[in-house]
């Protein structure tokens, strides 16, 4: 079962798509430390104190893959898709 929170809109740090959704395996809202990956472009984002997103750094990309080697084909997937939709001009409504 997975549960969905919905976010305050944030731009993906890597593509710029809009999200408001967080989805995991666990009832709670994001919180800091955790990750999620972009529906759109494939980027691995850090939540940060204020669960606002970030790029993962190559040393928390890493940990995270040896971690969680599954969630490779969900960013090769999306990747091979290619992205929904173009990157926005910054503003979030």
């Amino acid at each position: 079962m997975t549960y969905t929170t919905r976010l305050k809109p944030q731009l993906c740090p890597e593509c710029g798509y809009v999200a408001d959704t967080y989805t995991s395996l666990q009832p709670e809202p994001p919180k800091e430390g955790d990750y999620t990956i972009c529906f759109n472009c494939g980027a691995l984002i850090v939540f940060d104190a204020d669960i606002v997103q970030r790029l993962a750094t190559e040393e928390e990309r890493t940990e995270f893959f040896e971690q969680f080697p599954l969630h490779l084909l969900s960013v090769d997937f999306i990747k091979t898709r290619g992205p929904l939709r173009e990157a926005t001009d910054g503003n979030v409504q």
